[in-house]
């Protein structure tokens, strides 16, 4: 049984360096939905140090599906709103499409629980003799002075008790079987004795996987109140259900997760006698997501990891995240930030995130100026992210707004293991110099 899906066209999200890029032969990527393959156009310079991620919806095809979904805001008052949504994707476990699961299966995936590497199942067929087959005979075996199990030889004798087997590759040293040279019309497999200890020599086994019906849901609420013209507070809540085996009553404990975000944003004005006049804007929000919650997708933006110098396939943990940030800006947008983060997790992983960014456009003049800064501690690692990045640019209005410009920007990323003070493969640091001329878009 081979197991595929179906990307599901205008479901892409493609990212350079953390950039979304649009789809189309004058913009930035092409894209072949029947080959999943992506071309990026000469608009975008692809080098060895380019970070491109993509993200998409696909739809596999094992069983029939149920997808629901509602959503409903409602404005209780000038000052309050409310939403509510609910989700639902459910397999119908007794209505497989492409493998045929018969009594004897389902009670077996019913034994497994949430264990997917164990739903690998003995596909052993009785056949009849054919010079075109490839057919195998059982037999017992005796092997490291005493170790006896039951084992699949090929043969071409017609006498013989006949299978017709399916191999699964399982992976180097997780199987019992090898793929040999012979004069049959296909592979052949052969056993392969294991080692003194009894662990497998081989990487393929006569099993099949079988694809288990799976169920997930979400429900949400949030509430949004308004304090006043500029000022509100808002509060989010989610509750997760993603079971992998509906078949299985076991390990159902780990099915349910919740999330939670709280914020308040407040804005006032400072500093009156100011001619262009300054609002200050503070922000403070706090997110919790339990290990077990299973979000549609993912929660946070696509460069979340690296931005705390963690890996990308990371595993799913606990986790706090408080974010506080003060703004001074004029009318004309002019500003100043603050922010202050900080990062913990259940794995021993803490985060303390600064950054100050600042903007100013006057008399032509742009000025673009940020600089974050990371300290990490967790377990086995400590380190220090810096990442600085200044650009200055000049609108040229007697040369048809010819925009010229220069910018530098910086990552200087140090993790050192605890035990050995050594660096880690995460480390790393670049410095980037540009100097540009932009011709402004013809009317």
């Amino acid at each position: 049984m081979n197991c595929f899906f179906v990307v599901l066209a205008n479901t892409e999200r493609v990212f350079i360096n953390g950039e979304l890029l649009n789809r189309g032969e004058d913009q930035d990527y092409v894209i072949n939905y029947n080959t999943a393959e992506i071309t990026f156009t000469a608009k975008r310079l692809i080098t060895k140090d380019s970070r491109i991620q993509v993200e998409f919806e696909f739809s596999d095809r094992n069983y029939l599906n149920s997808l629901i979904y509602v959503n409903d805001e409602l404005q209780i008052n000038k000052r309050l709103k409310l939403s509510v949504g609910a989700y639902s994707n459910v397999d119908a476990k007794n209505s497989s499409i492409n493998q045929e699961l018969d009594t004897k299966q389902k009670q077996f995936l019913s034994t497994i629980g949430d264990n997917l590497e164990n739903a690998r199942f003995e596909n052993a067929v009785r056949d009849t003799f054919e010079f075109n087959k490839i057919l195998y005979k059982k037999v017992d075996t005796t092997y490291n002075t005493g170790r006896h199990d039951s084992i699949y030889i090929y043969s071409n004798n017609k006498k013989d008790i006949l299978y017709n087997l399916s191999f699964l590759f399982t992976g180097s040293g997780k199987g019992n079987y090898m793929p040999v040279v012979g004069n049959a019309n296909g592979r052949v497999f052969q056993w392969v004795q294991p080692d003194i200890n009894g662990s497998p020599q081989g990487e393929w086994e006569p099993v099949i996987l079988l694809i288990t019906p799976k169920k997930q849901q979400l429900i949400s609420t949030a509430a949004t109140y308004a304090i006043s013209e500029k000022s509100f507070m808002k509060a989010e809540i989610a509750l997760s259900s993603y079971d992998v085996n509906t078949f299985s009553a076991k390990e159902k404990e780990n099915d349910n997760g919740l999330a939670a975000k709280i914020q308040y944003v407040n804005e006032v004005k400072i500093l009156r006698s100011v001619k262009q006049g300054l609002n200050l804007q503070t922000t403070v929000d706090y997110e919790f997501v339990d290990q077990r919650f299973k979000p549609l997708e993912r929660l946070r933006n696509v460069e979340f990891n690296r931005d705390w110098s963690l890996p990308f396939d990371l595993l799913p943990a606990t986790e706090h995240l408080l974010n506080t940030s003060f703004q001074v800006a004029d009318k004309n947008n002019n500003r100043v930030k603050y922010n202050f983060a900080s990062y913990n997790r259940s794995d021993n992983y803490h985060g303390i995130r600064q950054s100050i960014l600042q903007y100013l456009f006057l008399k032509g003049w742009k000025l673009s100026n940020q600089v974050n800064l990371t300290n990490i501690n967790s377990t086995k690692e400590k380190g220090l992210f810096l990442r600085p990045s200044f650009e200055i640019s000049k609108q040229l209005s007697s040369f048809k707004n010819t925009e010229v410009g220069a910018s530098f920007s910086a990552e200087h990323n140090k993790v050192n293991n605890k035990r050995f003070d050594t660096l880690s493969p995460l480390s790393f640091a670049f410095s980037i110099w540009q100097f540009y001329l932009k011709s402004s878009a013809p009317n």
